[in-house]
């Protein structure tokens, strides 16, 4: 009878802008993010280790008034960020606006 293996095999992820590496518990479906200390603390998709793939940040083109929005390190706000892999397979990640509460006293 052949031996099953249970326990899934780590998987390591790896930015290619930065050096954080981290290691998972198996291959799972959920790509894990990081704050980019090479693209100003933004919260991006790693690549599992051996991967490549394109990583581009796309800046809003609308109107941002008052809204409190993420920006880049050159004051451009970001609405996206788009992974392309080496297999053509496109993940986004978008960036909402920031929404504020307020109160007064009666």
């Amino acid at each position: 009878m052949p031996v099953v293996d249970l326990i899934p095999p780590d998987q390591v992820w790896v930015c290619a802008h930065c050096s954080t590496r981290i290691r998972t518990k198996g291959h799972g479906t959920t790509t894990p993010l990081h704050e980019c200390s090479a693209h100003g603390g933004f919260r991006l998709p790693m690549l599992a280790e051996g991967e490549r793939g394109d990583l581009r940040l796309v800046e809003r083109e609308d109107y941002v008034g008052t809204e409190d929005v993420q920006v880049d390190a050159d004051g451009r706000p970001i609405m996206r960020a788009e992974l392309t892999r080496e297999d053509g397979h496109t993940d986004v990640w978008a960036y909402a606006p920031t929404a504020h509460a307020g109160g007064r006293a009666h």
